[in-house]
C-alpha cells in the first residue's frame, strides 16, 4: 500500500470498505404509500426499506425494531408529524434514530417546528430520486461519524 492511498490517512488505520458496512435500514412513515414506494425505489440498492401509513404504527413497529433513519411526512392521519417526532426524539431508546422530513409543507414555521422537535433533516417536495439518495447517504455519513 503506497503513502498516497486516498483511503488511508496519515496514522489511521484503514477504512472498512462499503461492502463491510451494514446497509442504512430506513423506516417510511406516510400515508400515501405509492408517494414513499418511488423515493424507496431510490435507495433499495443500498438500503433496507420499511414502511408505516401513519404514526402509530410507525411507533409499533420502532418497539419492534429501530432503523438507522425514519422518513416522515408531517400529515399524518392520526398524529401531527411534529408530535411524532418529539415522541421519537425524546424517547431514550430511539433518541438516536436520524430523522428527515419529506413533505409538501413549504412555511419556515413548520420546517422550524420540525428540526426543534428533533428532525434532522427537512426537504420539501418535490424532491428528485437522486436527490433523495444523496441525503439519505449524508445522513448515513452522520450516523457512522456520531456513534449512533
Amino acid at each position: 500500500m503506497s503513502r498516497d492511498d486516498p483511503d488511508r490517512m496519515p496514522g489511521t488505520a484503514l477504512r472498512p470498505s462499503m461492502a463491510s458496512r451494514p446497509p442504512l435500514t430506513i423506516l417510511f412513515v406516510d400515508p400515501d404509500r405509492p408517494r414513499s414506494e418511488r423515493l424507496a425505489d431510490a435507495v433499495r440498492a443500498t438500503c433496507v426499506v420499511g414502511m408505516a401509513p401513519s404514526a402509530l404504527i410507525a411507533l409499533d413497529a420502532l418497539r419492534q425494531r429501530l432503523p438507522d433513519l425514519i422518513v416522515t411526512e408531517l400529515d399524518l392521519p392520526d398524529m401531527n408529524g411534529v408530535e411524532f417526532i418529539s415522541r421519537v426524539h425524546n424517547d431514550p431508546v430511539m433518541r438516536h434514530v436520524l430523522i428527515m422530513v419529506v413533505t409538501n409543507r413549504t412555511s419556515v414555521r413548520d420546517k422550524i417546528a420540525a428540526l426543534t422537535a428533533g428532525a434532522d433533516d427537512f426537504l420539501v417536495r418535490p424532491i428528485t430520486p437522486e436527490q433523495f439518495r444523496l441525503k439519505t447517504q449524508l445522513l448515513g455519513r452522520f450516523r457512522r461519524v456520531l456513534g449512533r
